[in-house]
């Protein structure tokens, strides 16, 4: 069955659970199974967005997984956290990535998290040393962004009157706003439910008009670079994050730009109890000791133990 909830063990413990997105049988006793984890289903439903002024993240993130039958939890560092700015229509995975994005959250499936949400950790907990790691480590040296320009968003109410559906109309309709509006009225049918982005409308076979008043929408942008560096600058620019407000820019803007500042080593090697997430020390045989978050585990699967393909940002 589609969706299907499954659930990955090895060795008796638990290290995640996933849905049945497709499958097919091969043999008597032999299938090919395609599963997704908490935040695939998320890509596959829409998200009406909004406008928010000072919001709970806490509220956001309930309206974001409402209907969806995901068990999630939220760090307590985030229980009173707020964001401010707007979302499109989008989906509900996207949503999640600017929120998460918004106030430096980790979204983690794993282990036996349906969908959990934490700070960055900054503490070492974990270590991969030379015995557990097969030889062929890499390091990455991409262009090196030297600088970071973030841009903050900010949506005030404005006084200018659009337009927003004219026609004949029998029975109810959904209209889709492409940037949003507030104050919207009705002539010639009944406005159901409706938000920022979206209205539900109906008529009765006159023609039916609906009307909303626009947001003003600025932005101010911010940079950051690193003072060695004056000649062969790579500025790098992040744009579309509209939950990041004059409130929370500076925060967004350092961590990024610390983000970026850091190489990313990947190997193939055992696995103990290292989780994806963890700041973890690791032996390069190349450069001493590296510290950094797991940011990928592509495990494989032998009888005795688990291996995986490792990034270390």
């Amino acid at each position: 069955q589609k969706r299907q909830k499954q659930t990955l063990y090895f060795d008796e413990a638990i290290l995640g659970i996933f849905y049945l997105k497709d499958g097919k049988q091969l043999g008597a006793k032999r299938y090919s199974v395609e599963t997704q984890d908490a935040v695939g289903i998320l890509d596959n439903n829409q998200f009406m967005g909004g406008v928010y002024d000072d919001a709970l993240v806490s509220d956001i993130l309930a309206s974001i997984m409402g209907g969806e039958g995901i068990t999630y939890f939220l760090d307590d560092s985030y229980v009173d956290a707020r964001v401010s700015g707007y979302l499109p229509i989008c989906t509900k995975r996207v949503a999640l990535q600017q929120l998460a994005f918004a106030i430096g959250a980790l979204v983690d499936t794993s282990y036996d998290r349906q969908l959990y949400i934490y700070p960055q950790q900054t503490e070492v907990i974990g270590e991969f040393t030379a015995r557990d790691i097969f030889l062929g480590l890499t390091l990455e040296h991409s262009d090196i962004i030297t600088g970071i320009r973030l841009y903050a968003h900010s949506y005030d109410p404005g006084t200018e009157t659009a337009q927003l559906y004219k026609g004949n109309l029998t029975g109810t309709t959904k209209v889709e706003l492409s940037e949003p509006y507030h104050g919207l009225s009705i002539t010639g049918g009944t406005l159901g439910d409706h938000g920022a982005n979206y209205a539900y409308i109906t008529g009765t076979g006159g023609e039916v008009v609906l009307n909303g008043i626009k947001y003003n929408h600025s932005t101010v942008s911010m940079l950051k670079e690193n003072p060695k560096i004056t000649q062969n600058k790579n500025i790098a620019e992040v744009k579309e994050a509209t939950l990041v407000t004059g409130s929370n820019a500076q925060a967004v803007l350092d961590r990024v730009y610390d983000y970026y500042s850091n190489n990313e080593s990947s190997f193939r090697a055992t696995i103990n109890d290292q989780e994806l997430g963890n700041r973890v020390n690791v032996a390069t045989g190349i450069k001493g000791t590296m510290t950094g978050n797991i940011t990928k585990l592509d495990f494989r699967f032998s009888r005795r133990k688990i291996t995986a393909e490792v990034t270390v940002k």
